[in-house]
């Protein structure tokens, strides 16, 4: 076995063990997140694939899901096509999908071209991903996803692979909502 293979196989083994034990804690209640951290993601700028940047902010009014991503992350490329298509399912009721890839762009473009989604990829940096900590991230884990209102509170927060059946409960709660 080469180096490279050791290397990544111990570093999937420690993610695979890290999001067992990340699973089971508790996130920050949505409704305990400040409304300064609430401002900072609705302002940060994120670059999409083509280089241009993207805010949270632009999506206000409609409901948003926001999933922090890897693609060296296997919970996140797994829940993915779901994520897709709930996208898609969700798109003429005015629901915004987005995916904040915390990696370098080559990877990213790469995987999106392998497996693409129906949903913009934008680029999340070590600041983006030190800001979930206080969105309920308190471990910056991922994936993470975030569902926020039209006003751009966070309703739901899940650390880990989501479960579509509850992510499509809390969806439409909103929707039912507001």
């Amino acid at each position: 076995m080469s180096r490279t293979n050791l290397v990544l196989g111990l570093l999937v083994a420690v993610v695979a063990a890290g999001i067992g034990y990340l699973s089971g804690q508790k996130l920050r209640e949505p409704s305990a997140v400040s409304p300064a951290a609430l401002n900072r993601l609705a302002e940060t700028r994120f670059p999409d694939l083509k280089g241009q940047y993207q805010t949270l902010a632009q999506g206000k009014g409609q409901v948003q899901v926001v999933n922090y991503w890897a693609t060296w992350c296997p919970p996140c490329r797994h829940e993915m096509p779901e994520l897709s298509a709930m996208a898609q399912d969700y798109q003429s009721a005015g629901v915004r999908f987005v995916g904040i890839a915390v990696d370098d762009m080559t990877a990213v473009t790469r995987y999106v071209a392998s497996a693409p989604v129906a949903y913009p990829i934008w680029l999340g940096d070590p600041a983006s991903m030190a800001l979930t900590a206080e969105l309920g991230n308190r471990s910056q884990s991922l994936p993470f996803t975030l569902v926020l209102d039209r006003e751009g509170r966070i309703t739901y927060a899940k650390l880990g692979r989501i479960s579509s059946p509850q992510l499509r409960a809390e969806i439409d709660a909103l929707l039912r909502r507001q």
